[in-house]
């Protein structure tokens, strides 16, 4: 059971997220027809008794209490309050908690250097103790996820204060930023400048980054307009497309929000909101590993990963690779799991496939594990050869 923490960083970062947490409450609501507060849910949300102005966190339990009321596990900063005050009046605003707000009036007029010098320095304390108190709040913290902006002030510049600030505070928590790039014809003088000294701060302290550029989520836009067949009876559409009309890849349909609503940028949100979510779709490890085999064992196996092998006695195995280790299965059912840390080496040599496992650690303590791997380093495989050595 882990939880993230949604960092949503300016105008840009803000609006994402407003579409991000929009989408996850429909999909969310389709799959949950009982109402329960499950693990799937406490990834994103808490569930709280608002009767209190602090509203009281109410604990997951075994999955299947009943939801009193949600709020995201986000933190909203804005330099200018507009968007997040203009959220905070909408339709989502009961999902977000006041005390994980900060905001100022002025703005830091498309300058990184005002974002991250002077506005981080200022409230650095006050971003640290709302981070804390949304980490404070998740049983397994696995990590963070930044949006914001490369061209604007706040983006850019408080954005990367923050990575900085969560480098610092949480090293062991993940830091994942989602910075989306200005266009070629960004009308803003300083957004390259800004673009340049916000990058240098994310090769040096994101774990990962998702680039988005303006001008391509305008492509796309663009793309699936000419692909949606038009709502007029007797107009011929000249592309052919699986995209349906009200599909919340380009539009708010079915959500809080309503389409009148709706702003020119919102269907480019709904796209980045649209890749963080299917990005974020949690899975156990066991879930995982059930998951992979049933498809894999689907498939046409003529590439290396899943491989088919035979064994010496003509039955017709699988190798694959997973976040585990490397894995033998037959059908959809697992043989051998040979997990990292036993695999010392691994050499191919012409077809042959060679693994240097060591099994010191599991000897002292599993001696059927060891006999196990014994066999197996016994046997011979022939079409696209599988080999075991044992370092015991």
């Amino acid at each position: 059971m882990t939880q993230s923490i949604v960092v949503q960083v300016g105008q840009c970062g803000n609006q994402i997220g407003c579409r991000f947490w929009d989408l996850a409450l429909r999909e969310h609501a389709a799959v949950n027809k009982s109402g329960n507060y499950d693990e799937s849910l406490s990834s994103f949300f808490r569930n709280v008794d608002s009767r209190y102005d602090d509203p009281a966190n109410i604990p997951m339990g075994s999955g299947k209490g009943k939801i009193k009321a949600l709020k995201a596990r986000a933190v909203l900063v804005d330099m200018e309050e507009g968007v997040v005050s203009e959220m905070m009046k909408g339709p989502l605003r009961e999902v977000f908690d006041f005390q994980q707000l900060i905001t100022d009036v002025s703005g830091c007029g498309n300058n990184w250097a005002v974002g991250h010098k002077m506005y981080g320095t200022q409230y650095r304390e006050q971003l640290s103790d709302v981070i804390r108190r949304a980490a404070e709040f998740c049983d397994c913290l696995q990590c963070f996820f930044i949006l914001h902006s490369m061209g604007g002030g706040t983006g850019s510049g408080v954005g990367t204060f923050i990575l900085n600030l969560l480098e610092e505070e949480y090293p062991d928590v993940y830091r994942f930023v989602t910075a989306v790039y200005p266009s070629a014809e960004d009308d803003v003088v300083t957004s390259p400048y800004n673009s340049v000294l916000a990058m240098h701060q994310l090769t040096e302290k994101a774990d990962c980054v998702l680039p988005v550029e303006n001008q391509a989520l305008m492509d796309i836009v663009n793309k699936i307009g000419q692909a949606i067949p038009s709502a007029r009876t007797g107009k011929k559409t000249f592309f052919p497309t699986d995209v349906k009309a009200g599909s919340a890849i380009h539009t708010g349909d079915g959500g809080l929000t309503k389409t009148s609503e709706e702003k020119p940028f919102d269907s480019m949100n709904n796209i980045v909101a649209n890749l963080l979510l299917n990005m974020t779709s949690g899975q156990v490890p066991a879930e995982a590993e059930s998951n992979f085999l049933k498809k894999a064992s689907t498939l046409i196996h003529t590439g290396v990963d899943p491989h088919q092998v035979k064994d010496q006695k003509g039955t017709s195995l699988y190798l694959g690779v997973t976040h585990q280790g490397i894995m033998t299965f037959h059908g959809s059912r697992r043989t051998q799991l040979y997990k990292w840390p036993q695999i010392k080496r691994i050499i191919f040599e012409g077809k042959m496939f060679i693994l240097h496992v060591s099994t010191t650690e599991f000897c002292n303590n599993i001696k059927s594990s060891c006999q196990l791997i014994e066999k197996l380093s016994c046997q011979k495989f022939s079409d696209g050869h599988y080999h075991i050595v044992n370092h015991s």
